[in-house]
């Protein structure tokens, strides 16, 4: 097809599911083996940045420093307001829970603090829990600069992206895991199992959906972004438009210019569980239906 990207060809290559489509517990697992990162002794902590501090990001984080493997480091967002919240959290979490692991010394904000997150001499491996139109500009910088990185799902904001993610992180070599969580989750290991050891035959269709309780994003109004914001920063890669208020923190996700719908964000689990149980790679066909059938809104 004209003007159609080449795929690269990784046939020689590590699996590409093996590779991107791994649990968050599984990352931990990786990321907090210190001998794997740093060369050191296997009970030195590895040192994580959060790229990317709303609640998601934060909670990752988290659950590093509950393995008893990691300390957190460094923070770094364009929001004050989100990094403030983390910084909070994690100070409260050494309070309540005794941990001597959480050190967010370095804060990093505006429109370098992800250079400077690669550049830390202080930080091992990175969070990246930014907007997924971000991430492979935030995870080259990382993989760059020498440092492992666990990154939130969806992948990118469209399949070629992730094919360049894959090719920065072998080019540099490090460790880079998705947050495909249910990957591993013991129950699901046991039932793809027992599919692959024919519990139901052969197996030849799946189905699966997603509902929420989701509020409306409603009718957003465009003004001028709210104070401390870098609107054109936050934009990142994609055409420039106008803002308007209901865009922040969430709502984005709803918003094709930037986010992927719940396709990309919950229904990406769902259809990698069904992947996984077909043994099948790329799909030859996509239908879409449905329509707006309550709110009206953005």
């Amino acid at each position: 097809m004209a003007g159609e990207t080449k795929r690269p060809n990784f046939s020689n290559e590590v699996d590409r599911r093996k590779f991107i489509s791994v649990a968050a517990v599984t990352a931990g697992a990786m990321l907090l083996k210190p001998a794997l990162v740093r060369g050191t002794a296997a009970n030195s902590a590895v040192r994580v940045g959060l790229l990317g501090c709303g609640g998601r990001g934060t909670e990752d984080a988290s659950n590093m420093v509950d393995t008893g493997g990691a300390r957190v480091v460094a923070l770094a967002d364009m929001f004050q307001d989100q990094l403030d919240n983390a910084k909070k959290h994690f100070d409260e979490m050494q309070q309540g829970k005794g941990y001597a692991a959480i050190d967010a010394s370095q804060i990093f904000v505006g429109p370098k603090a992800y250079q400077q997150m690669a550049a830390s001499k202080e930080v091992d491996a990175v969070v990246i829990a930014t907007p997924p139109y971000y991430h492979p500009q935030h995870l080259e910088a990382i993989v760059g600069a020498g440092k492992h990185v666990y990154v939130e799902k969806p992948c990118s904001h469209n399949p070629q992206e992730g094919e360049w993610m894959v090719e920065a992180a072998r080019k540099h070599r490090r460790l880079v895991q998705m947050g495909a969580q249910r990957r591993s989750w013991p129950k699901i290991i046991e039932a793809i199992e027992q599919l692959r050891d024919g519990v139901i035959g052969r197996v030849y269709f799946a189905q699966a959906w997603y509902t929420n309780n989701r509020p409306s994003v409603g009718t957003g109004e465009a003004k001028d972004p709210p104070a401390g914001l870098d609107y054109d920063l936050w934009q990142g890669p994609a055409p420039r438009r106008p803002f308007k208020t209901n865009y922040l923190h969430y709502n984005w996700h709803w918003f094709w210019h930037w986010g992927n719908g719940e396709l990309g964000n919950n229904g990406i689990h769902m259809i990698d569980l069904l992947r996984w149980g077909l043994g099948v790679e790329y799909p030859t066909l996509a239908t879409s239906a449905g329509g707006r059938y309550r709110y009206k809104d953005d």
